[in-house]
């Protein structure tokens, strides 16, 4: 399908937000690709995981945003112009492409032509080296092919077999010549390394190493593309002869492989929370840093200059002897923000990292209280909480100081509790959409009823509606939801919602109505529902982007709704029906990962940049 677009332009609200924290107290975004302008190696850019673009004016010792005009934050990959440096690509997860040129100040999307199923594996932009009009995108399901610099596209290219691609890279002399991996999708296809050289119009397969599931990182040499480096889930290849044959070069994966520019006989890996360099072509290998590492760049000026990326940035200038951060200004990886039931005061922001953090001063300080889990919730009883754990459920009753674990039916997962029935917790297992059971405990997990109900697939999450909790949805992050009516005891299926939020509650309810719901979607913009999930229709006008990371309602002013979206925060105070922008205090920040609403109407969100509380 075609990538949504808002409906009319933001309205500028009259509101603004203050700064309680920094968040300098979280860890930073994934990095997911750095570039480094060749003509000044002091101008960097780095793409992140969930929060937009980045850029450095002085050698990576500071960072600022620089994704004005993306509406999708969660960038794959990151290209410069060979010629043009002032002009660079991204590739996003579910919104195509995006470019730039005036050095990353400012974006559009550039996806004319490109077909968006719905869907995506990956993000890939290659350039021809030769030509920086002539560019391919791979969205994991069709390669499309541009020849004027993104302005429109041509594709699906011609592919011998149904198969997921994973990777795209481009030979550096001759922009006919591409490389991918493939994966089968269940068509009996051959999984590997597969070779075109009529620019994508016919494939022939170059390395198969037998069904593996996954291939994770693809290189290429910018000399003259004969050296290539290939990794499955199990080791890694390495070729000499542009793919005509290949050897296997270490006998583990690596997620990130990167050559070094102009030497092709240097290469990183990065696998397993270490770093890992050849001089040698392969032959030999030398650990550099033990980290987790998820983006690799060498300075095309300077081949001891060495960038990695995981969460955050680190930068090696003695090819990799000794190393330090430079992380200041990248963005905040993702929280969810929630409210204490019994105290408004008390705040928990909970990272994807596994982070809970409190704040009892309305999100000022923060301390951690917890280093493993997610989907934090409540009970009705005050100072307890909920998390899921590795092993079952973490429950604690003095606020977080100590934790227990409770268990849960083998193979399930805890997925939430009912805060208006005490000590009620849900768990299911963990399937991809389809029917199976779904377990209700009454006494705080010593025993479990198992019913009979549709799973959503992903990590569900729980919303309960208003009164005794009769009415409880469960949403998953890809495609379905749930509904019971009986606090659990039976459960029906909802229609099809397509991808909600990642995280946090993605879903919220009108209070003075269970059956009235509001959706945030990460493709799709907000969804409402006025029959209890049964049927679904967008509320988007005004909202400057339809990736939507939290929803949230005004329990006092039920018609006022708040939408933490990638391109900033917007407010409505018509059920949705138009939306204003309120993104003025925001630093710059306009990702907003979630949004929260107190009893009394205050609003907080969590961005990259810190948490903010809205004035006025």
């Amino acid at each position: 399908m075609a990538a949504a677009s808002p409906t009319a332009p933001p309205t500028a609200i009259p509101l603004s937000w203050t700064r309680l924290s920094s968040g300098q107290f979280l860890p930073r975004d994934r990095v997911t690709a750095i570039v480094i302008d060749p003509s000044d190696p002091g101008l960097l850019y780095v793409a992140t995981e969930n929060a937009g673009v980045y850029k450095s004016i002085d050698g990576g010792l500071s960072w600022q945003p620089a994704h004005s005009g993306l509406r999708r934050a969660k960038v794959l990959s990151l290209v410069m112009d060979p010629v043009n440096p002032a002009i660079l690509f991204a590739g996003t997860e579910l919104d195509g492409i995006y470019k730039s040129e005036d050095r990353a100040q400012t974006w559009r999307s550039a996806s004319a032509g490109i077909e968006l199923p719905g869907w995506d594996n990956v993000g890939v932009v290659a350039i021809d080296r030769k030509n920086g009009r002539h560019l391919y995108y791979d969205h994991g399901f069709g390669l499309f092919e541009t020849v004027d610099g993104g302005e429109t596209w041509r594709g699906p290219r011609a592919d011998s077999c149904e198969k997921w691609h994973q990777n795209l890279v481009l030979h550096p002399l001759d922009g006919q010549i591409l490389f991918l991996q493939g994966v089968d999708n269940g068509s009996g296809c051959r999984e590997g390394v597969y070779v075109s050289r009529a620019g994508g119009s016919s494939w022939e397969l170059s390395l198969e190493t037998g069904p593996h599931d996954s291939w994770v990182a693809l290189a290429i040499d910018d000399v003259d593309g004969g050296r290539l480096y290939a990794s499955d889930r199990d080791r890694l290849y390495g070729s000499e002869d542009e793919g005509a044959s290949w050897q296997i070069v270490l006998d583990h994966p690596c997620d990130v492989v990167a050559i070094a520019p102009g030497a092709s006989q240097v290469a990183y890996c990065a696998f397993g929370g270490r770093v890992q360099e050849t001089r040698d072509s392969g032959a030999t290998w030398r650990l550099l840093q033990n980290a987790d590492v998820t983006a690799i760049a060498v300075s095309p000026t300077d081949p001891q200059s060495i960038w990695a990326g995981g969460s955050g940035l680190r930068f090696s200038g003695d090819g990799g002897t000794s190393w330090s951060e430079r992380s200041s200004g990248l963005g905040a990886g993702h929280g969810a923000l929630r409210i204490d039931l019994s105290d408004s005061s008390v705040l928990y922001l909970e990272t994807d990292a596994g982070g809970l953090y409190r704040s009892t001063d309305e999100g000022q300080r923060w301390e951690l209280i917890g280093d493993q889990g997610r989907q934090q919730s409540f009970d009705l009883s005050p100072g307890t909480l909920y998390r899921a754990g590795v092993e079952g459920v973490l429950s604690s009753s003095d606020l977080g100081v100590t934790w227990t674990t409770i268990q849960v039916p083998g193979g399930s997962v805890f997925v939430g509790t009912n805060p208006r029935r005490p000590e009620t917790l849900y768990a299911v297992t963990t399937q991809w959409n389809a029917e199976g059971p779904i377990y209700v405990s009454a006494d705080n997990g010593r025993t479990w009823s198992e019913k009979s109900g549709y799973v959503p697939g992903g990590f569900p999450t729980v919303s309960v509606g208003s009164g005794a909790g009769e009415r409880v949805y469960l949403v998953g992050d890809a495609w379905s939801m749930t509904r019971s009516d009986d606090a659990g005891e039976t459960w029906e299926r909802c229609a099809d919602i397509g991808y909600a939020a990642h995280y946090g509650s993605p879903l919220t309810i009108d209070p003075r109505d269970d059956d009235l719901l509001y959706l945030a979607t990460r493709v799709d913009g907000v969804l409402v529902s006025q029959n209890g999930c049964k049927s679904w229709g967008s509320r988007n006008d005004g909202l400057g982007s339809t990736f939507v990371d939290s929803i949230a309602i005004d329990p006092a002013n039920p018609d006022t709704l708040y939408a933490g979206t990638e391109s900033g925060t917007y407010v409505s105070f018509n059920g949705g029906m138009s939306w204003g922008e309120i993104n003025e205090g925001l630093l710059g920040a306009t990702v907003v990962y979630s949004i929260v609403v107190d009893p009394e109407g205050a609003v907080y969100a969590a961005t990259p940049y810190g948490i903010f509380r809205l004035e006025g």
